[in-house]
């Protein structure tokens, strides 16, 4: 299976396009994107053309997960340098929202689970795979610098939506920052406006946040 043969749809950002299907939620590019994330397999500083939202059971418990991983994406015919991620949260439930702040365009795919939430701080223990799960792309040549910005930006964004939806942390009763694995991927297609800074003040900021808040949000209050 090619990713062409994969059902898809377009996005506002040329040449990227989202597939959702019962095995996983995906984000493709035509040209690579240079991300940085905390994926379980290829996380880091990268480049890559895919990034790949699989799908496990809430009891997934693989001793090499990231081999795991290889396994599926040579199974779905999905390129093998994707930044890819797991979730017990069915991919048909991910939340796509994209926005456009002063000529910059950025996507937000999330898929959000909230059954092991807790608060930065709270002494805690890991329970199931409730994680919430952001993939962020951002049409914009971003710094490395800016890109770490953007993780800030991104985390602050998703730490507002989990208050405003009032979720709390059962350890502390504190409104949660996030779950205890929750990852996140900030990629950027290295074309048009520079972005020195991506912190909230900068239209590229602006821009992540309003995106990504929005899409955890819908993730976890529907709307």
């Amino acid at each position: 299976m090619c990713r062409n043969s994969i059902p898809h749809r377009g996005t506002s950002i040329e040449g990227v396009w989202v597939s959702i299907r019962e095995e996983f939620a995906a984000v493709f590019s035509r040209k690579p994107l240079r991300t940085l994330s905390s994926a379980v397999y290829n996380g880091g500083l990268r480049r890559t053309t895919a990034l790949i939202n699989f799908y496990v059971d809430k009891e997934f418990d693989h001793p090499r997960p990231w081999e795991y991983v290889s396994q599926q994406l040579q199974m779905y015919g999905l390129p093998q340098d994707a930044a890819a991620f797991l979730t017990a949260v069915s991919p048909r439930e991910a939340v796509v929202e994209e926005e456009e702040v002063d000529g910059i365009r950025a996507l937000a795919l999330v898929t959000a689970g909230t059954s092991n939430v807790a608060t930065a701080g709270d002494d805690v223990t890991f329970e199931s795979w409730g994680t919430i799960n952001a993939l962020v792309v951002v049409d914009a040549r971003l710094t490395l610098s800016a890109m770490v910005n953007a993780v800030q930006t991104a985390t602050e964004a998703k730490c507002a939506a989990l208050r405003s939806c009032g979720v709390r942390s059962p350890y502390s009763r504190d409104y949660a920052t996030g779950t205890t694995t929750d990852a996140l991927c900030i990629a950027c297609t290295q074309r048009g406006r520079t972005g020195r800074y991506a912190g909230t003040a900068t239209a590229i900021g602006y821009c992540i946040a309003k995106v990504v808040r929005r899409a955890v949000e819908r993730a976890l209050c529907g709307g």
